[in-house]
């Protein structure tokens, strides 16, 4: 009765605590949600201020926008780098004319204009001295037959009669100092025309340098103009040489776009803070509600409790005093222990808690030390039945050993007889083989008497070699295989060895032993010894196969190449070499067209030589490819279009007889006579396409529309005394 009343008790107690904590609880949980609340509403607050009214997707539009603006800005200031370089001065033709470049093209022609009409009267000058020089050697040279005029007699010269000069002969000045001078003058000037003509190429480059560079210019600052109004900074005053306010620009660009960045990453940290106190508060109602209902149950159990509970508390009353009196046994008892009495709250509740406590401590500390013993017995048990089987496999050990060894001494004996066999037979057989290789050799000369030495002399010895292939992989067949069989027979020794174990005499002596094992040693490293000879042997004999194998090849191509210089041989004696020179006639041929239409395609791109079939030799037909590649025969070709025919063919046989060098120089003599007016300019339209193919043309001509074409001339002029002046 008293435990029943006493859990009663409890009961209530813990019942009516309960219901205090719940409702101080759902208090603090209510208080908690309400700051969650508030504190939602700042974040929200904040958020708007923060964003200015923008959604996470428009955030993440202008961070987009704002980076590719970055960009933009990036490509206008590298358009600005590309203006700046492109605006520094410099040029080619500083590196010839120094501050001459400068001058404009126009001024630099007018000046070699001028300068070409000074030569051109300095060398009249030296035309008129050279006359001079000329006049002055025929007066010194006529100057000893003046005696012989008479006059009144005709001159037998010239056949006049008067005779001017014996009576008053002409001075006689030195013309030849001043041509020098002049000449050097002359060449003085040419000079100056060279150097003014590389200023003229030099200054002609700057000049297209200059205008690409300008074009490229303006392309870009067109393009840097419409970057900077698609970015609205046109009417800033920014230009396209200020590239430190570009940088500027750029680097406020990037912290605008980093704002944006960071704006984004605080508005995602405050929305996962609104959703975590969201979350927060949804679930303090789900515990506000869970705790409601556990007071509403708890009041229903206090209110409904029965009428004994006050004849109960009255009966704890009296029972409360016999617990004094119990206190102070168990206090006297607990001092024995070394314990002191636990507090008044739950005092029998924390005794009983620590009496079963230590009971239950004792009762597994008495399992442990049983279950210890149990183990060290086992153990003990387990370790000397181990040192038994240790033992006992020593014992074993030891005998195995000793068997083995007593093995190991018999297999070297038995290997060794059989080694010694071994060689015995390998060395009849070499001899055998040799005997063979001696035969073979021997008929193989007697059959090679009839080839004549000198040439075929690495013939011969390649067929020696073909013709010993058999044997030479029949010997390697034949090691191979006795290789085996002796693995095999060793393979047999070993197993009559495990025989012969039972019947091994152990009245052998210690010494006996030591002696006859250190002879079975040294016959066994004889026996590897001859192995390893065998081994090498081997070796070589797979070397001399693989040189044998490239040797073959060797005679096997060089068999094809004897096959195919025997049938050209055959090919240039037959028919007294008549196939062989035709064949020879048509590479010629066919080498002819190919370099003639290369220079056809250079110097008119319109006809191509063709050959025709023809008995006589070589047939020639023209293909016109403006008359949709018809051909035609060269008797149908005009005045003009023959010389250009003619003239590639010229070139082409030039070439060809110059080993395919090309020439550098060409003179036609004469072969105009007989053009008319338009064959004529042709002719010459096509000498002239020569020249910017890098070649001299010297002409050889009297005909006057020759002479008109050309301008750099040396005119033959005949004197009345039957001399000519270049």
């Amino acid at each position: 009765a008293l435990e029943k009343q006493r859990i009663y008790l409890n009961w209530a107690k813990n019942t009516s605590d309960n219901l205090k904590k719940s409702k101080e609880r759902s208090q603090a949980l209510t208080k908690k949600s309400a700051d969650l609340q508030a504190k939602i509403e700042a974040d929200e607050q904040l958020l708007q201020e923060i964003t200015e009214g923008y959604t996470l997707d428009e955030l993440h539009e202008l961070k987009q926008e704002q980076q590719d603006r970055v960009e933009q800005f990036k490509e206008l200031h590298d358009l600005a780098i590309v203006n700046a370089k492109l605006s520094k001065k410099g040029g080619l033709a500083k590196l010839f004319t120094g501050k001459g470049a400068e001058r404009e093209v126009d001024e630099l022609i007018k000046e070699s204009e001028l300068l070409q009409l000074e030569i051109g009267r300095e060398q009249l000058i030296i035309n008129t001295l050279e006359a001079a020089v000329l006049n002055e050697a025929l007066l010194q040279k006529m100057q000893e037959y003046r005696v012989h005029l008479v006059k009144g007699k005709a001159c037998p010269l010239c056949g006049a009669l008067d005779h001017p000069y014996k009576e008053h002969p002409p001075a006689v000045s030195n013309s030849k100092q001043v041509l020098k001078e002049q000449q050097k003058k002359v060449k003085r000037l040419k000079a100056d025309s060279a150097y003014l003509f590389k200023q003229i190429e030099a200054a002609k480059k700057q000049a297209e340098i200059d205008q690409k560079k300008d074009d490229h210019l303006q392309i870009i600052t067109s393009q840097w103009n419409i970057l900077a109004n698609k970015l609205n900074i046109a009417g800033l005053g920014l230009d396209i040489d200020d590239l430190s306010e570009m940088k500027e620009l750029i680097k406020k660009e990037k912290q605008e776009s980093s704002n944006l960045d960071n704006l984004i990453k605080k508005y995602i940290k405050q929305q996962d803070s609104i959703a975590k106190a969201e979350a927060a508060i949804e679930l303090n109602k789900k515990t506000l509600a869970r705790l409601s209902k556990e007071a509403e149950a708890l009041d229903l159990e206090i209110t409904g409790r029965p009428d004994e509970s006050e004849e109960l508390e009255q009966a704890v009353a009296s029972i409360q005093q016999k617990v004094q009196g119990m206190e102070q046994k168990i206090t006297e008892q607990l001092a024995v222990l070394g314990e002191k009495l636990p507090s008044k709250t739950n005092k029998q509740d924390e005794l009983e808690q620590k009496l079963n406590a230590r009971k239950q401590e004792y009762n597994s500390r008495q399992v442990h030390v049983t279950t210890l013993m149990d183990e060290i017995e086992n153990l003990e048990t387990k370790v000397a039945t181990s040192l038994n089987k240790i033992e006992e496999i020593s014992h074993e050990i030891e005998s195995n050993t000793n068997l083995v060894k007593q093995e190991e001494q018999l297999g070297l004996h038995l290997s060794l007889v059989e080694k010694q066999k071994l060689i015995a037979d390998k060395e009849a057989l070499l001899a055998q083989q040799e005997k063979e290789i001696a035969t073979v050799e021997q008929k193989l000369l007697e059959n090679c008497q009839d080839i004549a030495s000198g040439d075929l002399k690495v013939l011969r010895n390649n067929a020696e070699l073909a013709k010993s292939r058999p044997s030479i992989l029949q010997k390697r067949l034949e090691l191979t295989q006795r290789i085996k069989q002796i693995w095999q027979q060793q393979e047999q020794t070993q197993a009559e060895l495990k025989r012969a174990r039972a019947a091994q005499t152990e009245d052998k002596t210690e010494d006996e032993l030591l002696a006859e094992s250190k002879s079975i040693k040294e016959k066994l490293y004889i026996a590897k010894q001859e192995v390893e000879s065998l081994q090498n042997k081997l070796n070589k004999q797979k070397v001399l196969q693989e040189k044998y194998d490239v040797i073959l090849q060797q005679l096997e191509s060089q068999k094809e190449i004897a096959q195919v210089c025997e049938k050209e041989i055959q090919f240039i004696t037959a028919d007294n070499g008549k196939h062989f020179r035709r064949k020879v006639q048509q590479g010629m041929a066919d080498k002819l067209m190919s370099a003639s239409n290369q220079i056809l395609e250079k110097i008119s791109g319109r006809y191509y030589l063709r050959k025709a079939e023809s008995e006589h030799g070589l047939a020639l037909e023209i293909e016109d490819t403006k008359q949709k590649n018809i051909r035609r025969l060269p008797k149908t070709l005009s005045g003009g279009e023959s010389f250009i025919v003619s003239l590639a063919l010229a070139l082409a046989l030039s070439e060809m007889a110059n080993d395919g060098q090309a020439l550098d120089s060409l003179f036609l003599d004469e072969g105009f006579g007989n053009l008319d007016a338009e064959s004529l300019y042709s002719a010459m339209t096509t000498l002239e396409g020569l020249k910017t193919h890098g070649k001299l043309v010297g002409v050889i001509s009297h005909v006057e529309g020759v002479r008109k074409r050309i301008k750099t001339q040396i005119k033959m002029t005949k004197k009345p005394n039957g001399m000519s002046i270049l």
